[in-house]
């Protein structure tokens, strides 16, 4: 009796073992599928500059194009420092136009960079309204230095915009004159920079979320292998996707800066209602916000969809927002 009772307990320990082994190994594998980053920004749109893109957004046969000529620019290419030692960034540089002083850091999303028409467009917006602009390459994305291949959700790559907020620092465009645009992911990004450095002015948020957005697994399992892969992705590549959110940033340190939040209510990659929790998160960090929902925009396509509306809210935000140096 006993001894059956033995080898049915030690069967029992290696279905166990065996399992959380082959658990942890499907969550290391979403994470390194679903946070690679590939160069798939440098494939389709290394031709795009500010003073030639083109304001094409979506895939055929859903194009959403905008006439992109009132919105080029000259911008200067420069390389600047992440705040994390060792990584350098490309970035483009259009200086304020006289008598404007204020400046706007233009933050892209995952897989993309600064080649992209969803930053480009609102760059153009811009620098068309008189602000000085800093476009950057994030890690591991456009013409930047790569660390493990992978995108941090913003947890890591916050380094990366307040390497551009610390080169306008060097320049000598006061702290209070500073403000970010983040897309996407790059919001969560910027949510982080607002975070972690409190002197950075103000942020415009478009298609942000509230919280470490959930993996694209297939199946039944989504719900447990998400967590899990980011404990996996914190082991292996050492981002720290377990983190702050930033909705927890905005309860904790916004400490009253102004924020817009601008969502798509088609968005089907991250769900309007992130936003919507992310204003509400920055109303207890002592900002109101009522966030700009646009009927019928998908992932950060307000921009594309309503650009004269766009440009008018984002160029009057950082007006009321940013100090004249």
């Amino acid at each position: 009796m006993g001894g059956s009772g033995d080898a049915a307990a030690s069967v029992l320990v290696l279905v166990v073992v065996l399992g959380g082994g082959a658990f942890l190994g499907a969550g290391g594998i979403a994470w390194a599928s679903e946070l690679a980053v590939v160069t798939s920004c440098m494939d389709l749109h290394a031709d795009q500059t500010p003073a030639t893109f083109t304001a094409t957004l979506g895939n055929v046969p859903d194009l959403v194009t905008v006439d992109a000529a009132p919105y080029r620019f000259s911008a200067e290419e420069v390389t600047i420092p992440s705040r994390t030692a060792g990584i350098s960034l490309g970035a483009w540089w259009a200086a304020p136009k006289k008598p404007e002083t204020r400046v706007v850091i233009v933050v892209h999303g995952k897989l993309s960079c600064r080649h992209g028409p969803a930053v480009l467009l609102p760059a153009g917006m811009l620098h068309k309204a008189g602000f000085g602009v800093l476009m950057i390459d994030l890690r591991n994305h456009g013409t930047s230095d790569r660390d493990n291949g992978n995108w941090a959700r913003g947890t890591d790559e916050w380094q990366d915009v307040l390497g551009g907020f610390d080169w306008l620092r060097a320049r000598g465009v006061p702290a209070a004159s500073i403000g970010l645009a983040g897309y996407s992911v790059g919001a969560g990004a910027s949510v982080c920079a607002l975070g972690h450095e409190p002197t950075a002015a103000a942020a415009w948020l478009d298609s942000p979320y509230s919280g470490i957005v959930s993996m694209k697994v297939a199946g039944p399992l989504k719900a447990v292998l998400a967590p899990v892969a980011m404990v996996m992705g914190q082991v292996l590549g050492g981002d720290p996707l377990l983190g702050e959110t930033p909705e927890e940033v905005f309860r904790t340190r916004l400490a009253g800066r102004p924020v817009a939040v601008v969502h798509g209510d088609a968005d089907q990659t991250i769900p309007v209602e992130q936003g919507e929790r992310l204003a509400v998160a920055a109303g207890v960090g002592g900002t109101k916000v009522t966030p700009w929902i646009v009927a019928g925009a998908g992932h950060i396509e307000s921009a594309f969809l309503q650009p004269a509306e766009y440009e008018r809210r984002m160029a009057a935000f950082f007006k009321a927002s940013l100090k004249v140096g």
